[in-house]
């Protein structure tokens, strides 16, 4: 009796623990901001450049990014380490070798 109740209490808090986990992993996401720079190597491509930053005014995220080219995911994902409002990185340019780039938040996880 007592190695069940363990168990079941084991159990329940490791689901709160991930529930938690899942509930911090989408407020950070709220945190991330895109935007764009008319920066020399893209502008000579017709696209401008990537820029992805963290707003949250006090903590880390660990960025995760599916990169589409022409349309098509590409293998792997981009991982970049966001400091709390920190300055924007810069991820790649809308346009390479005339066909259209983008980005698309895979996963942000706040780091401790």
């Amino acid at each position: 009796m007592f190695l069940t109740c363990r168990l079941i209490v084991v159990l329940l808090g490791s689901v709160s623990a991930a529930l938690i986990a899942t509930a911090d992993e989408g407020r950070a996401v709220e945190y991330i901001e895109f935007s764009y720079d008319f920066h020399s190597e893209c502008v000579t491509r017709n696209g401008k450049m990537v820029l992805v930053r963290n707003t949250h005014p006090a903590r880390a995220i660990k960025l995760y990014l599916y990169r589409f080219f022409a349309d098509k995911r590409q293998p792997g994902r981009a991982v970049h380490t966001l400091t709390p409002n920190g300055k924007a990185i810069a991820v790649g340019c809308t346009v390479v070798h005339g066909l259209a780039q983008k980005w698309q938040v895979a996963k942000a996880v706040f780091l401790p």
